[in-house]
């Protein structure tokens, strides 16, 4: 989202390139997150212990040892993840495979109370949730967000097809790399990163040139071009205004990954 000043010499198109470019620096990136926490959820061990708990083999106790170790050092060999936690298919809390990297706590926002909800015709083995980013008060700078996914059998032979579900929480220093990225937008330009947050919107990551408007709420017909965003997923304004009524051009997009 740019200074009208600064864009009205560029075609619409060019607002709506650089929304949909940023979107896809986004995605990318929860993509990449994504791609790490699920590779853990199909470790062997971790598998076979989950597999053996809902048998009741009574040697679970040896076997949940061998796969807590493998569970840390695999946060422990991701330079992004900080802690990790399982639950059972039910989300009941495994406190074997509860695990933290990282010297302070984090909010409890970002910790899960019930299996993710499904989407409307989504397979609940596909369901996942994204909570944050939040600020982590020790490390001023640092934000994280939690991703928690199934954990799904890969064995066809043995049950349940969900084992349950692996939360990792992870710094979410990509996302603001890519929020900090003024390039192609100028002098004044910015990006904003906004969630729809039921009767509100919430700015989620502080943009790099008005980072005091990170965590302020704003609600409909105050800024019209995010109105337009979630209605009509990708576009531009030329000429319209923010929520302080200055004058701006907009382009925007909405990220698949919200």
């Amino acid at each position: 989202m740019n200074d009208r000043n600064t864009l009205l010499d560029l075609q619409g198109n060019n607002l709506v390139t650089i929304a949909v470019l940023k979107s896809v620096q986004l995605n990318q990136t929860i993509n990449f997150l994504y791609n790490q926490v699920f590779a853990i959820t199909t470790r062997v061990l971790v598998q076979s212990a989950l597999v053996e708990y809902y048998a009741e083999n009574q040697t679970l106790n040896q076997i949940f040892q061998q796969a807590s170790v493998d569970f840390q050092t695999a946060i422990g060999t991701q330079q992004q993840i900080l802690e990790g936690r399982i639950y059972t298919n039910n989300f009941t809390l495994l406190p074997d495979f509860t695990f933290s990297d990282a010297p302070y706590n984090f909010s409890d926002s970002l910790f899960p109370t019930s299996v993710p909800p499904t989407p409307h015709g989504a397979s609940p083995t596909s369901t996942g949730q994204v909570l944050g980013p939040v600020p982590v008060a020790e490390s001023p700078g640092l934000y994280v967000i939690s991703m928690t996914i199934p954990i799904v059998n890969i064995n066809s032979s043995s049950q349940p097809l969900i084992l349950g579900y692996m939360s990792m929480i992870m710094s979410a220093t990509g996302l603001l790399r890519a929020v900090n990225d003024s390039t192609g937008m100028g002098t004044t330009g910015q990006l904003l990163v906004i969630a729809h947050n039921g009767t509100h919107y919430d700015v989620i990551l502080p943009p790099l040139r008005t980072p005091q408007i990170y965590e302020q709420d704003f609600y409909p017909g105050q800024y019209p071009a995010v109105d337009l965003a979630f209605r009509n997923l990708t576009g531009y304004l030329i000429s319209t205004h923010n929520v302080a009524y200055q004058p701006v051009s907009v382009g925007y997009t909405v990220n698949p990954f919200q």
